[in-house]
């Protein structure tokens, strides 16, 4: 009995600290798994706001704005003779973005969201563009004289229609094959254009291109607006149309993506 007695003794007596081991490990076990789960909330709710990325809306646009201004930023970096210079730079390469941004949507449906690889969007962009050439070109250049708006319309629905005819026996084909019947698209149209008389300047070295076309805004532009966005640009001189263009481009670039 007195050896039973000192046993029970002894496992009460380890019994009691266990038992509060047991509750200690299991109060520090709740405090981290809440302080674990209180951090990882608080994360997610600070990475949100600041999540900057292509799979989020905010994040496409603030890198939008980022790589827009850091390109900005180094024209304008680059040395130039006066101001004047300074800014045909700037809004040279402004137009250049919004025309190739408008370019990406029509990219982006073919190969984003079709998963299709094309490589011939160039060959519906240049078709657009020579036929408003073309149509909008004074007659004493042998263009027709056309309303670059009614140009554009024109060159839209044609260039639409191209597009659907090519599309209907090629849209079968897949991987390779169809990236392939692009680009071949974008030689056939750069060959072609070549051969146009109305495109050649006369010269071997001479770009390619129509050099006299109509310009919307043009007479309106130089009749005010040019002298004022020349004086808040410190040029001391009307602005040069190209100035209208790229707020054109950009205007153009953000209202085709708000309407995608």
């Amino acid at each position: 009995r007195v050896m039973e007695l000192v046993q029970n003794t002894i496992k009460a007596g380890l019994a009691l600290p266990r038992s509060y081991a047991i509750r200690i490990l299991s109060t520090v076990r709740l405090a981290g798994s809440t302080t674990f789960g209180f951090v990882s909330g608080l994360n997610i709710r600070l990475s949100n706001p600041i999540r900057i990325d292509r799979n989020t809306e905010k994040g496409s646009w603030v890198m939008f704005a980022i790589l827009f201004l850091f390109l900005v930023g180094i024209v304008w970096l680059l040395p130039s003779v006066t101001n004047l210079t300074k800014t045909l730079q700037v809004a040279r390469i402004v137009t250049l973005v919004g025309i190739f941004g408008l370019a990406c949507f029509s990219l982006n449906m073919h190969t984003g969201i079709t998963g299709m690889t094309n490589f011939g969007v160039i060959f519906f962009v240049g078709i657009g563009a020579v036929i408003v050439g073309l149509l909008s070109a004074p007659v004493e250049t042998n263009g027709y004289g056309w309303s670059p708006w009614m140009a554009t319309i024109v060159a839209i629905l044609i260039a639409a229609a191209v597009g659907w005819l090519l599309a209907y026996p090629t849209a079968r084909l897949r991987m390779d094959y169809f990236a392939i019947v692009t680009i071949s698209l974008g030689e056939m149209l750069r060959i072609s254009l070549q051969a146009e008389p109305l495109l050649r300047a006369g010269t071997v070295t001479s770009a390619i291109g129509i050099s006299q076309y109509s310009r919307p805004f043009e007479n309106w532009w130089e009749n005010g607006p040019s002298e004022i966005v020349g004086n808040l640009l410190g040029l001391h001189v009307p602005a040069p149309y190209v100035v209208l263009l790229a707020v054109m481009a950009v205007v153009s670039l953000i209202a085709i993506w708000f309407l995608l």
